[in-house]
């Protein structure tokens, strides 16, 4: 069964292709067949892939020039497979509310179900179309966060859209975790933000990853933005960053599945 998770914050430079490309790079090391989807007009998860094709096919293609889903499919060298975005998505989210073809996306994801462990989704720092169909299609939500203030307000805006689209039985999406990014603990408003987090959310919901660690992930991105293939050795030293994000996935699918054999609503 195909996991499908949007990794979504509204506000900008919180981390958020970055959690969605090591999250998919994390899942993969584990042997799980895994699709990243850069929904994204800047295209930064697309680069981050190091795919070579110059013009890959992207969901506008598949949108306005019904190009089949699995033309739209790359390789990477990391063991994943992505479904790349650019600037032409601009055009799809206005496509989707023009023809009124909500949930595009998880019709077309329905078509590859069973070819994927996970689907992962980098969405694009607004709420726009765009991501509202990453809402409709995933069954759980990952929230990066820095933390500051007017982030916090993001995420409780955040929480209640996906609250309303499951109110109105629009999706079965819920909020798997907030991940904090760029935590420095040496600065007294981060401490204050990571308070507030774990008061208002249960702890086992609120994933830390450290500044250091988001740095070293920026840099490989631009390395590899520049041609210079990103190892196994570094891939390494970051990915353990992630690996509660990936237990936490793991775990949600446990605990959904057996909620649905014992006819249990999740």
């Amino acid at each position: 069964m195909n996991k499908v998770i949007a990794i979504a914050n509204q506000k900008g430079g919180v981390g958020k292709t970055t959690t969605a490309v090591n999250l998919a790079s994390s899942l993969a090391a584990t042997k799980r067949k895994v699709l990243l989807i850069d929904l994204d007009p800047q295209g930064n998860a697309t680069t981050a892939t190091g795919i070579k094709e110059e013009k890959p096919n992207t969901l506008y293609d598949l949108f306005f020039n019904n190009t089949p889903i699995n033309e739209c499919i790359y390789n990477t060298s990391d063991n994943y497979k992505v479904l790349p975005g650019d600037q032409n998505l601009i055009a799809l989210d206005v496509g989707i509310r023009e023809n009124n073809k909500q949930n595009f996306l998880s019709t077309e994801l329905k078509k590859i179900e069973d070819e994927f462990d996970y689907t992962i989704i980098d969405t694009p720092p607004t709420l726009n179309q765009l991501t509202i169909e990453a809402l409709f299609a995933a069954s759980g939500t990952l929230i990066p966060l820095q933390c500051e203030y007017y982030s916090l307000e993001g995420v409780a805006g955040l929480m209640q859209t996906i609250q309303t689209l499951s109110d109105k039985n629009l999706t079965s999406n819920r909020v798997l975790g907030i991940i904090r990014t760029m935590v420095d603990m040496r600065n007294n408003l981060a401490k204050e933000v990571s308070d507030e987090l774990e008061k208002h959310f249960s702890r086992a919901r609120v994933i830390q990853l450290k500044l250091s660690a988001i740095r070293r992930a920026t840099c490989r991105l631009w390395r590899r933005r520049r041609g210079t293939r990103i190892t196994k050795a570094a891939l390494a030293s970051v990915s353990p960053r992630m690996s509660r994000a990936t237990a936490l996935t793991a775990s949600s699918t446990t605990t959904t599945r057996r909620s649905a054999s014992s006819g249990t609503p999740t």
